[in-house]
């Protein structure tokens, strides 16, 4: 167990870091097919110190370098902490607001799925503290998306965000995510 730690370290710190055999330029002109890609699936937590912080500053990083988004597929799931009881009601592990939290997340993935610049930047505007306090959700969702952005998540939040975020903790546990 200790030798795989160290391999899953090193491969994180080296993707994280740059250092790698193949230079980007040269992994982008050959083109990375699909089956070299990396899959990036991160888990997080609305409003965890820790989840903000790698979500809003390395993670963001990484997916603006060009180059790394030519051989990364990146998910990001919004339901770490979170389960779902048998009456169809959603708990998680800090409470009602990180549920809230997670079920704006998951809309605004929804919305953005095709560009994980902009989604990963909407989250991560989401989690800072300088878009308003957790709670107000009006105040984050006006520093954080356009007026025609706040109505589509806004409208995924009031009629589908709990399914959307049960299938995506589903898909979690099996396997099935893209």
């Amino acid at each position: 167990m200790g030798l795989l730690r160290s391999l899953v370290t090193a491969a994180t710190s080296a993707l994280l870091l740059g250092f790698h055999d193949l230079p980007l330029s040269d992994a982008e002109s050959i083109g990375v097919t699909q089956q070299h890609r990396v899959s990036l699936r991160v888990f997080f937590r609305a409003f965890c110190p820790a989840c903000q912080w790698f979500v809003g500053d390395p993670l963001l990083e990484l997916v603006r370098t060009e180059e790394y988004r030519n051989i990364i597929d990146l998910t990001l799931i919004p339901a770490a902490g979170m389960q779902e009881k048998q009456d169809g009601t959603i708990t998680c592990e800090a409470g009602p607001l990180e549920c809230t939290g997670h079920r704006w997340q998951v809309c605004a993935l929804d919305k953005d799925r095709g560009d994980v610049v902009k989604y990963l930047g909407t989250i991560a505007c989401i989690e800072g503290d300088e878009s308003g306090q957790v709670g107000d959700w009006t105040t984050k969702m006006k520093n954080c998306l356009t007026d025609e952005e706040r109505l589509v998540v806004t409208e995924c939040f009031d009629s589908r965000s709990k399914d959307l975020l049960v299938k995506v903790r589903d898909w979690r546990f099996l396997g099935l995510l893209q």
